[in-house]
Protein backbone atom coordinates (compact mmCIF):
# COMPACT_ATOMS: atom_id res chain seq x y z
CA UNK A 1 0.00 0.00 0.00
CA UNK A 2 1.26 3.19 -1.28
CA UNK A 3 1.61 5.75 1.70
CA UNK A 4 -0.61 8.52 1.30
CA UNK A 5 1.18 12.41 1.37
CA UNK A 6 -0.73 15.59 2.00
CA UNK A 7 -0.55 17.93 -1.37
CA UNK A 8 -0.70 20.75 0.05
CA UNK A 9 2.83 20.23 1.42
CA UNK A 10 4.63 22.33 -1.36
CA UNK A 11 2.05 24.85 -0.80
CA UNK A 12 2.27 25.12 3.46
CA UNK A 13 6.56 25.24 2.93
CA UNK A 14 6.37 28.16 0.47
CA UNK A 15 3.94 29.68 2.98
CA UNK A 16 6.17 28.68 5.94
CA UNK A 17 9.33 30.39 4.32
CA UNK A 18 7.40 33.30 2.71
CA UNK A 19 6.43 34.08 6.23
CA UNK A 20 10.28 33.82 7.26
CA UNK A 21 11.12 36.05 4.41
CA UNK A 22 8.46 38.73 5.74
CA UNK A 23 9.20 38.62 9.01
CA UNK A 24 13.00 39.62 8.41
CA UNK A 25 11.60 42.39 5.87
CA UNK A 26 9.71 43.94 8.57
CA UNK A 27 12.48 43.70 11.12
CA UNK A 28 14.24 45.95 8.57
CA UNK A 29 11.35 47.84 8.27
CA UNK A 30 11.20 48.88 11.89
CA UNK A 31 15.10 49.25 12.12
CA UNK A 32 15.44 51.87 9.56
CA UNK A 33 11.60 53.72 10.68
CA UNK A 34 13.14 54.02 14.27
CA UNK A 35 16.82 55.47 12.74
CA UNK A 36 15.03 57.94 10.55
CA UNK A 37 12.45 58.96 13.09
CA UNK A 38 15.69 59.68 15.28
CA UNK A 39 16.84 61.69 12.33
CA UNK A 40 13.55 63.58 12.36
CA UNK A 41 13.73 64.11 15.78
CA UNK A 42 17.18 65.32 15.34
CA UNK A 43 16.21 68.01 12.97
CA UNK A 44 13.36 69.40 14.74
CA UNK A 45 15.44 69.74 17.67
CA UNK A 46 17.84 71.72 15.48
CA UNK A 47 14.86 73.71 14.58
CA UNK A 48 13.98 74.71 18.05
CA UNK A 49 17.37 75.68 18.82
CA UNK A 50 17.67 77.33 15.92
CA UNK A 51 14.68 79.36 16.19
CA UNK A 52 15.52 80.35 19.90
CA UNK A 53 18.71 81.67 18.58
CA UNK A 54 17.37 83.73 16.22
CA UNK A 55 14.23 85.02 18.75
CA UNK A 56 17.60 86.20 21.05
CA UNK A 57 19.75 87.83 18.22
CA UNK A 58 16.10 89.86 17.65
CA UNK A 59 16.00 91.13 20.92
CA UNK A 60 19.57 92.28 21.18
CA UNK A 61 20.03 95.86 21.42
CA UNK A 62 22.22 96.00 18.57
CA UNK A 63 20.71 93.86 15.50
CA UNK A 64 23.07 92.31 13.35
CA UNK A 65 21.02 91.68 9.92
CA UNK A 66 23.61 89.21 8.40
CA UNK A 67 24.03 87.01 10.86
CA UNK A 68 19.96 87.38 11.35
CA UNK A 69 19.59 86.75 7.59
CA UNK A 70 21.81 83.49 7.81
CA UNK A 71 20.10 82.05 10.57
CA UNK A 72 16.16 83.08 8.63
CA UNK A 73 18.07 81.07 5.86
CA UNK A 74 19.36 78.15 7.60
CA UNK A 75 16.23 77.99 9.49
CA UNK A 76 14.36 78.10 6.19
CA UNK A 77 16.43 75.31 4.98
CA UNK A 78 16.06 73.39 8.31
CA UNK A 79 12.62 73.63 7.74
CA UNK A 80 12.51 72.18 3.99
CA UNK A 81 14.93 68.94 5.37
CA UNK A 82 12.29 68.55 8.16
CA UNK A 83 9.53 68.30 5.45
CA UNK A 84 11.52 65.63 2.96
CA UNK A 85 12.77 63.52 6.26
CA UNK A 86 8.62 63.69 7.33
CA UNK A 87 7.77 62.30 4.18
CA UNK A 88 10.60 59.82 4.21
CA UNK A 89 9.06 58.73 7.64
CA UNK A 90 5.48 58.76 6.28
CA UNK A 91 6.53 56.45 3.51
CA UNK A 92 7.96 54.00 5.53
CA UNK A 93 5.94 53.67 7.94
CA UNK A 94 3.50 52.72 5.54
CA UNK A 95 5.83 50.43 3.97
CA UNK A 96 5.95 48.98 7.75
CA UNK A 97 2.24 49.13 7.37
CA UNK A 98 2.34 46.96 4.27
CA UNK A 99 4.21 44.77 5.62
CA UNK A 100 3.08 43.96 8.39
CA UNK A 101 -0.36 43.17 6.39
CA UNK A 102 1.58 40.66 4.36
CA UNK A 103 2.47 38.83 7.17
CA UNK A 104 -0.28 39.01 9.02
CA UNK A 105 -1.68 37.57 5.94
CA UNK A 106 0.52 34.97 5.22
CA UNK A 107 0.38 33.61 8.35
CA UNK A 108 -3.25 33.43 8.61
CA UNK A 109 -2.93 31.62 5.05
CA UNK A 110 -0.18 29.03 6.89
CA UNK A 111 -2.30 28.32 9.97
CA UNK A 112 -5.45 27.37 7.27
CA UNK A 113 -2.87 24.83 5.49
CA UNK A 114 -1.74 23.95 9.08
CA UNK A 115 -5.07 22.83 10.09
CA UNK A 116 -6.30 21.03 6.55
CA UNK A 117 -2.47 19.14 7.35
CA UNK A 118 -3.75 18.25 11.08
CA UNK A 119 -7.16 17.03 9.47
CA UNK A 120 -5.22 14.98 6.89
CA UNK A 121 -3.49 13.61 9.38
CA UNK A 122 -5.97 12.90 11.76
CA UNK A 123 -8.16 10.87 9.09
CA UNK A 124 -4.80 8.88 7.86
CA UNK A 125 -4.47 8.09 11.57
CA UNK A 126 -8.69 6.97 11.86
CA UNK A 127 -7.92 5.15 8.29
CA UNK A 128 -5.01 3.28 10.31
CA UNK A 129 -6.89 2.40 13.05
CA UNK A 130 -10.08 1.07 10.89
CA UNK A 131 -7.44 -0.83 9.18
CA UNK A 132 -5.71 -2.40 11.92
CA UNK A 133 -9.57 -2.88 13.49
CA UNK A 134 -10.60 -4.91 10.04
CA UNK A 135 -7.10 -7.03 10.01
CA UNK A 136 -7.88 -7.75 13.71
CA UNK A 137 -11.56 -8.88 13.40
CA UNK A 138 -10.27 -10.90 9.91
CA UNK A 139 -7.50 -12.80 12.31
CA UNK A 140 -10.19 -13.51 14.91
CA UNK A 141 -12.62 -14.60 12.37
CA UNK A 142 -9.99 -16.81 11.20
CA UNK A 143 -8.57 -18.32 14.03
CA UNK A 144 -12.30 -19.04 15.50
CA UNK A 145 -13.13 -20.76 12.13
CA UNK A 146 -9.77 -22.94 12.41
CA UNK A 147 -10.84 -23.94 16.28
CA UNK A 148 -14.34 -24.60 14.90
CA UNK A 149 -13.21 -26.50 11.97
CA UNK A 150 -10.73 -28.35 14.41
CA UNK A 151 -13.12 -29.12 16.98
CA UNK A 152 -15.72 -30.13 14.48
CA UNK A 153 -14.31 -32.63 12.79
CA UNK A 154 -15.36 -36.36 12.80
CA UNK A 155 -13.63 -39.37 14.30
CA UNK A 156 -11.59 -37.50 16.94
CA UNK A 157 -12.03 -37.39 20.69
CA UNK A 158 -15.20 -35.31 20.37
CA UNK A 159 -17.09 -38.40 20.07
CA UNK A 160 -14.88 -40.66 22.58
CA UNK A 161 -16.40 -38.03 25.48
CA UNK A 162 -20.47 -38.57 24.61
Amino acid sequence: MQARKFHLQPVLSYKQSLEEIYQLELAQLKQALAKEEEHLRQLENLEREVSQELRSFQAESQLNLELIKLTIDFLQSLRTAISGQSETVRRLSASVDDKRDQLVKTMQERKVLEKLKDKFLAELEEESRRQEARLADEIGTTLYTRTALVEGQPGENNEATN
